[in-house]
């Protein structure tokens, strides 16, 4: 559950901090190639940025995920 006091990080979800290979690397493997790979990391970043952003005082993201 993510709540409006996380936009005090919004700086750390712009995906032109990082390179795909920071974000992706780890137990999962997804076969993506490094066009894929940025994609994917800029989108996801970017959607999760923009939700928290648009979040109200009274409102919470619930994030599921598996």
């Amino acid at each position: 559950m993510i709540t409006s006091d996380a936009k005090a990080f919004l700086r750390r979800l712009d995906p032109t901090a990082y390179e795909p290979a920071d974000l992706l690397d780890g137990p999962i493997e997804l076969a993506l190639d490094d066009e894929e790979a940025r994609h994917t990391m800029e989108e996801t970043l970017s959607l999760l940025r923009d939700s928290i952003a648009r979040l109200s005082d009274d409102e919470m993201l619930v994030l599921h995920i598996g």
